[in-house]
Order: C-alpha cells, then structure tokens, then sequence
C-alpha cells in the first residue's frame, strides 16, 4: 500500500477533506518511462510524507520499487518548487509551511519500466503495463474524499488496446479512472 503522512494541524484550508489525482502520461514509450502528476487539494499540514511501497500485496518478494522512481519534484499552488527531500530509500518528504501554496500541490516524478512480468510495471511502443503498488506514491488515507487517475495516451502509429472499451483503436483523449470511497454498509 502507499501512503501518506503528516503531522496534525490546526488550521484548515477548506472544510472539504483532501482530494488526490493522478496523471500518467507516455510521451515517449520507447524510453520506458511513464510521466506521473500527483495531484493534492486542500492539504492541510506542514510536511506531506509520501511513499512507495517494497513489495506487492500477493507477491511478498521485496521489490524496491523506489529504485525505479527518478526526477522526484513538488510544487505548491503558484508553480514554485517547494523544499523536498528523500528521507529514506522509499520516502520523501515535502515541506508545505505557506497555507496557501499547499492549497494546490503537485509532485512530479518518473518511473523506469522495463521489467516484463505481472509485478513490475512495463511500458514500450506496443503497450503499456501498470501495477498500482509500484506506480501510485501517495494518499490512501481514510479522510480521502476522492481519488482519480487520467492517462493520455502515446502518440504512435498502431493500435493500443484501449483500457476503458478494450477497442483497439487509437485514443483520442485522456482516459479517466475515478475510484470513490467506498460506502458503509449496515
């Protein structure tokens, strides 16, 4: 599981609970890296800790996944850096004091993807492969009021099997996941 830390706070951006998204992008499959956007709004604390799993539920061999992370950046709501540093081999830790620049934050990172296997995510000029465990760094976390996830298709010639009408016509568009909460039941 990823997940994210923080210190309690006192004050409070919005009254709405944090939001997350993520962006996945393939602009050049044949170098193997997938681009990643994490999204965060309304994050109400000092410090965001985020970080990436080692293993993969099912699958219990440690992977270190982290190792294939590189170009790790955050940004607050104005587009500025923020101050990010990694604290351990599968962790980072982004400093957030200014309330209104953590109104809006972004972090940028990508991912090396040349393992072929089900555990491992893959990506080339004939398709793309993503395990969740070694991809999503961030949030999970019970105040969660949504999670989305949008992937913008490569520019290729070809067909990709498209993921959400398993077509094999080329996407247009950004294709969205939108995961809920889910509700309690009695």
């Amino acid at each position: 599981m990823t997940q994210a830390i923080s210190a309690p706070s006192t004050s409070s951006i919005d009254s709405s609970p944090p939001r997350i998204g993520y962006r996945i992008a393939m602009p050049e499959p044949n170098n193997h890296l997938f681009e990643l956007t994490l999204t965060i709004a309304n994050w109400d604390n000092d410090t965001l800790d985020l970080k990436l799993p080692v293993w993969t539920p099912g699958s219990y061999l440690i992977r270190e996944y982290a190792r294939l992370l590189q170009d790790f950046q955050a940004f607050g709501a104005d587009g500025l850096p923020l101050v990010s540093e990694k604290r351990s081999k599968n962790h980072w830790q982004v400093h957030t004091p200014d309330r209104d620049q953590r109104s809006h934050l972004s972090i940028h990172y990508r991912l090396f993807a040349n393992d072929l296997t089900v555990r491992t995510n893959h990506l080339d000029r004939t398709h793309g492969f993503i395990v969740g465990a070694s991809t999503f760094s961030g949030f999970l976390a019970s105040n969660i009021s949504r999670f989305s996830s949008k992937s913008s298709p490569p520019i290729l010639s070809g067909n990709w099997l498209h993921p959400s009408n398993r077509s094999t016509s080329q996407p247009k568009t950004p294709v969205t996941f939108i995961s809920l909460p889910p509700t309690s039941t009695p």
